[in-house]
């Protein structure tokens, strides 16, 4: 489970082999947590309440019970804290919080149980593990440069950390000068307004305690993009479940949130993105009321809440000859797609109809890739190829030196894996 250190506060799984009397459990139980009245500084163990080496601050811990032919083991945040040579069966799970009349609260937010594999399934588990396996595609613009090189060979490595956000979905993430920063998303049908930031150089997590006279509501589905040294939420969906309309403004430099408006000219939507492209702000699609779901705006970089100019049907000073995304088979709009921005162009990748809940069209509409050239206002299909297939939603998507990097997502057989999509010189562009 997890839990916020914000209290008094203990979760123990009860084994059958131990027994609870006058409210204390036995040397062998697993009770592990926060507990004032034995340590003010440290994650305390019990029976009896002993500290362990893990700091007792503001924010979440990962509290783990694990029982197997070598005993039972207490683990915070992956570190073992305690163990027994004695095995446990689960009995019940008992959350406590709250405790020696303190009246404070904890929150806890997932607790789960699973059977652990058996050895035989675990060597199995091993003996498949390797490098990725990436699916290359290639880019293609209207005159058809060819790609660079893409690594022949590519592997996940898993960074240790010593604290990290909860897991979510539905978050949004942005870089500013070298910290990744992510905000909201759900977890368990609870919606989140945490922020939390990566140092990319050091590899460490910080939970951000922002400043600021209000917080953003918890939301789930919306955008961020990073405009000068301001991070611009627009949007998502709220807890009443509908969209929202307002737009939040998180500097980067005193780290304090701003309300700069109750309503956009995206209106409420959710499912959308926010892109910066050669000095403007483009907001596509997403899920709001009526026909404003196959919405594309054009925003001023200073000004990316209200100067926006709807760009849906072509720009005011292009030819009418350009494309727009009607011509690929989006008129009803896209929601729950990715898109990236460089070199002046934008890349959609995947999404679906907010009308039939469909993926986006592939094959020789595109196959589900898209690009935006921002100096000719036009649309045109990103891929070179009749097998360049791409159908999914709720994915991610990095524009690298390399390429355009997929992870995740939704397809039309389940969730999708990683996938390299190699750009023209142009996409490479500085």
């Amino acid at each position: 489970s997890q839990l916020a250190e914000e209290s008094s506060a203990f979760v123990e799984l009860v084994p059958e082999v131990s027994a609870i009397s006058k409210g204390q459990a036995s040397p062998d139980s697993t009770a592990v947590g926060v507990f004032t009245g034995s340590h003010g500084a440290k994650v305390v163990a019990g029976y009896p309440w002993e500290a362990t080496s893990a700091p007792r601050a503001a924010g979440w811990k990962l509290l783990e019970v694990v029982s197997d032919a070598a005993g039972t083991r207490v683990l915070v945040d992956g570190k073992v804290e305690k163990s027994s040579a004695r095995r446990t069966t689960l009995d019940k799970v008992l959350l406590k919080s709250g405790g020696g009349g303190e009246g404070s609260d904890a929150m806890w937010d997932t607790v789960s149980v699973r059977r652990l594999p058996t050895s035989e399934d675990l060597l199995a588990v091993v003996a498949v593990a390797g490098p990725m396996t990436l699916d290359r595609r290639s880019l293609s613009t209207a005159d058809h440069r060819p790609s660079a090189p893409f690594p022949k060979s590519a592997v996940w490595e898993r960074v240790p950390t010593a604290a990290s956000p909860p897991a979510r979905f539905g978050h949004s993430s942005v870089t500013h000068e070298g910290t990744k920063y992510v905000f909201g998303g759900e977890r368990n049908a609870r919606l989140q307004n945490d922020l939390w930031a990566f140092d990319l150089a050091a590899e460490e997590w910080r939970h951000v305690l922002p400043g600021g006279a209000k917080l953003p509501e918890a939301r789930v589905g919306h955008s961020a993009v990073a405009v000068g040294g301001k991070m611009v939420v627009l949007g998502g969906r709220g807890a009443s479940g509908h969209p929202l309309k307002d737009a939040w403004e998180f500097d980067f430099e005193d780290e304090s949130w701003e309300l700069v408006a109750n309503t956009t000219a995206a209106g409420a939507r959710m499912g959308h993105t926010a892109t910066l492209v050669a000095g403007s702000v483009y907001v596509l699609g997403g899920e709001g009321p009526g026909a404003e779901s196959a919405v594309f705006l054009r925003c001023d970089e200073g000004d990316a809440t209200g100067s926006c100019v709807d760009v849906t049907h072509g720009c005011p000073e292009s030819p009418s000859t350009s494309k727009v995304l009607a011509d690929f088979g989006l008129a009803g709009g896209i929601s729950g797609h990715a898109a990236e921005g460089k070199g002046g162009q934008l890349f959609v990748l995947g999404g679906s109809d907010p009308r039939t809940g469909e993926l986006s069209p592939g094959g020789a509409s595109g196959g589900g890739v898209y690009s935006f050239d921002a100096d000719a206002c036009s649309w045109e299909a990103a891929f070179a190829g009749p097998d360049s297939d791409f159908a999914a939603e709720g994915h991610s998507a990095s524009m690298g030196d390399e390429g355009l990097m997929v992870f995740g997502g939704r397809g039309p057989i389940g969730f999708g894996c990683t996938r390299a999509f190699l750009g023209p010189r142009a996409v490479h562009a500085a």
